[in-house]
This record gives C-alpha cells, sequence and structure tokens, in this order.
C-alpha cells in the first residue's frame, strides 16, 4: 500500500529531472505469441484433437476382401481458465501531496497504476517461461533463515526450474515452500534480502517446518490455498517431451507420443554438453518430422545466445576498430521485444532473459498461444455486474482514506493450430550464465 510516507522520496525537494525507471521493463516472449484461435465457453477452451487416422486400407486384385473399417481417433484438448490478480493501495494524503507538478515528479495514482501494469507484464513474462506448476525454484538446503536454492551444479534440481536458481525471487515476496510431492511445508515466509551471486534469498519464517532438500517455492495466497499448478501453462510445459508435463490439456502424452514435442539432450545436468550444428539441425529435423509447421524460431537465455557466436567465429572479419560477426541487437522502436538478426540455417535466433538456462527452444510461430478472456491485462470495475460499468478505485470501508483497485488477467496459454510435436527443446547445453539483479 502506497502512503504518505512511501512516496516522500519523490516529492519535490531538491531534485531536478524526471523519475528514473532501473527495472526491466520488456515484454519479450510476451509481445511475441499471438492470441489464439478459440474463444472461451464457460470455464475452458475445448476442441476436439485427431491422434490417429484409419490404418484400414490394402491393395490387391478386384474382388478380395477389405480390411475391417477403423475410425479416426480424436480427443478432447482443454484449455483451464486461471486468473491472476494484483492489487494496489494508496491514501487520500499520498494522491493530495502528488496532485500535481509543484508536489511531486509523478502522482500516486500513476505511479501505483501504471507501474502496477508494468509489474504484472512482467510477471507474465516470468510465468510463460514456466511449466504451470508455479514453483519459481527449488530448495538445496537451509539453515537459520538462509534458503540456498538449487543451481546448475547441485544433484538436487530437476525439472524447468531446477537451474532457476533464486532469479525469480525478489525482496519483499510472499513464499509458501512445498514438497515435491505438493505437500504444504512452510506458508507466507517473508524475502528480506537475495544474493544473487550467493544463489540464496534470506526469509522471515512462516509458519510450519523449516523448508529442505528438493522442495519447490512458489507465491504465497493469501487464503493459504495451495499455490500449485495456479499458474498459466507456459512454454517449457508446452514444448516438452513429457519429463515436465505429463498431461498436456488434458491430454497423456504417455497414450499419445505424438502429442509430446521434440527432445534433444546435449548432456546432463551436472555436467551439460557442448552445442553443436548438428544438434541444431537435429532438432529442426526432428520437429519437421513430427508435424510440418512454418518457419522455426529458436529461443534462447543470453547465455546459450552467446554459444551461437562461437559457433559463427570462424566467420569473423576484422577491420579498423570493428568486430563483425553479422549481429544487429539494437531494440526496435517500441522497445518490446529484440531486434536480432542472428540465424541458423535462416532460421531466426531470439533470446529473452526469462528462459530457462542452458536449454534452446525450437517453435514455429503460431504454436504457443495465449487465450484471454479480454484484451490485456485490466482493471476491475467495482460493480462489473450492474451492466452500469464503474469505477476502478473503490475506497476501502472502515479503512480512512484509503482506496484500491485490483488488476487482473484471466486466460491460460497453450496450444491449437500446430501441436507440441512441431516443436522441438534441447537441454543441457554448456554456456557461462552470468546474473543481473533486478527487482
Amino acid at each position: 500500500m502506497q502512503n504518505l510516507a512511501g512516496i516522500s522520496a519523490i516529492l519535490k525537494k531538491q531534485y531536478l529531472g524526471l523519475l528514473r525507471d532501473v527495472l526491466q521493463r520488456i515484454a519479450w516472449t510476451w509481445a511475441w505469441t499471438k492470441k489464439g484461435s478459440l474463444t472461451w465457453s464457460g470455464a475452458d477452451v475445448n476442441w476436439p484433437v485427431r491422434m490417429r487416422g484409419t490404418n484400414a486400407m490394402s491393395w490387391g486384385v478386384g474382388g478380395t476382401a477389405l480390411n475391417s473399417a477403423q475410425s479416426q481417433t480424436t480427443v478432447s484438448s482443454v484449455i483451464g481458465l486461471k486468473q491472476g490478480w494484483l492489487p494496489i493501495q494508496f491514501t487520500y494524503d499520498a494522491q493530495l501531496a502528488s496532485r500535481d507538478s509543484k508536489g511531486a515528479f509523478i502522482t500516486t495514482m500513476t505511479l501505483e497504476m501504471d507501474n502496477g501494469i508494468k509489474d504484472f507484464i512482467d510477471m507474465m513474462e516470468r510465468l510463460i517461461w514456466g511449466d504451470g506448476t508455479g514453483k519459481l525454484g527449488e530448495v538445496q538446503s537451509f539453515s537459520t533463515v538462509t534458503v540456498t536454492t538449487s543451481a546448475m551444479t547441485d544433484a538436487l534440481g530437476i525439472g524447468v526450474n531446477g537451474n532457476a536458481s533464486n532469479r525469480n525471487v525478489k525482496q519483499g515476496m510472499i513464499l509458501d515452500f512445498y514438497t515435491s510431492a505438493g505437500a504444504s511445508r512452510m506458508t507466507g515466509a517473508v524475502v528480506t534480502s537475495v544474493d544473487v551471486d550467493a544463489d540464496t534469498f534470506v526469509i522471515t519464517p512462516g509458519v510450519g517446518s523449516n523448508p529442505t532438500g528438493g522442495d519447490g517455492f512458489y507465491l504465497a495466497r493469501p487464503d493459504l490455498s495451495t499455490p500449485v499448478d495456479q499458474e498459466p501453462m507456459g512454454i517449457p510445459g508446452i514444448i516438452d517431451d513429457g519429463t515436465l508435463v505429463t498431461s498436456l490439456q488434458t491430454i497423456s502424452r504417455t497414450t499419445y507420443p505424438q502429442w509430446a514435442s521434440q527432445l534433444i539432450t546435449a548432456g546432463t545436468f551436472a555436467s551439460p554438453g557442448n552445442l553443436s550444428s548438428d544438434l541444431v539441425q537435429r532438432g529442426i529435423d526432428k520437429a519437421r518430422m513430427g508435424s510440418p509447421g512454418g518457419d522455426v524460431q529458436l529461443w534462447m537465455a543470453p547465455s546459450v545466445k552467446r554459444e551461437f557466436i562461437k559457433l559463427g567465429q570462424v566467420d569473423v572479419r576484422f577491420t579498423p576498430h570493428q568486430l563483425l560477426l553479422g549481429i544487429n541487437e539494437n531494440q526496435n522502436s517500441d522497445d518490446t521485444r529484440p531486434k536480432n538478426s542472428m540465424s541458423f540455417n535462416g532460421y531466426k535466433i531470439c533470446w529473452a532473459p526469462d528462459t530457462p538456462w542452458n536449454t534452446i527452444f525450437g517453435m514455429p510461430e503460431g504454436l504457443v498461444r495465449q487465450y484471454p478472456v479480454l484484451d490485456g491485462p485490466s482493471w476491475v470495475p467495482n460493480n462489473p455486474g450492474s451492466g452500469a460499468g464503474g469505477g476502478i478505485l473503490q475506497r476501502l470501508t472502515g479503512v480512512g482514506g484509503t482506496y484500491e483497485a485490483q488488476l487482473s488477467w484471466m486466460g491460460n496459454i497453450g496450444t491449437d493450430l500446430r501441436g507440441p510435436n512441431s516443436g522441438f527443446v534441447i537441454r543441457n547445453v554448456n554456456s557461462t550464465i552470468d546474473r543481473v539483479a533486478n527487482d
């Protein structure tokens, strides 16, 4: 909640110039994904998928017996509704103190509401690179109040976030810890500090027993219900062979292996292997054999992108004062996605900071889609059921001069036009990971 004390730093005293935003605010992948071709009906998006065709064909001379007819095999694909919420509050006196350019660099309302949308988009960028479980990372060990997280060299790191370390943890977060079996360990722990270099963060312990190695940590839910499996699906769950997500959109990848993506491993989790052009081309070829689709785009973290640069170093041209690698990484004018001229065999190379480390995802455009109920995150009106619209801000009853608004996104992320077998993933690629603090 924002009050007068909280905005005192931006009220004009002897400062000059505009308020600076040093936080990363680029919807790298979110801006690239398109809306799904199907719409919501009730609480889900549901449509049939043809999984197997008929094999009753035979060859021979006329008059011979025919094979028994076989039916086409179809299954129901269901994308369930997920809901995300972000409340903001501020007091009337804080708004008055910042109401004009003479009083502050930015009004309290603008500071909280406009930047709340940016924070929400930032979170959406993180979850689109998750597996739908909501797990932010995993515990390697715990001592007193310090959580050491699983990193690339740790034996306990598993799943898409086994290599996440503490990259998704921010000061002030409220976390719940759950066992690998989904049982509650500790709820309501508050993050007081994060040490990027040490792969640790410090908490004010919540209710329950201390976290232990192998536990996952999640954003806490205020009603103390489980946060496990509450987030929208992400790319690592869609482009997966069944290791992370055994059933996608209610379809079993064991029963229907053609609903799985193509998997290639460069090495092991603890001992990653070097990137090679053969590995990438194998992934592209396997995806094309699985389901012919559009042009594949390659997505990866910055560290893996540099491994592609190394592959092209034989083509480096040295000129005075320049090193030419054929790479252009200037941002687009809208600053929403990287402008990148890097390519592999004609396939565009893209990167995003939240992509799982040491991993390459190959996917044709249209494989991963958004299914929002409404366009983008939106502020919830006070009386949505009245038919008369309504304001966004609402005064809290019983609380002096305090106003609240709620930001919401309802929908999910999934696939429809092209199945997961038109994509591929290369795991355990060796790369040097550099960490940058960003709250």
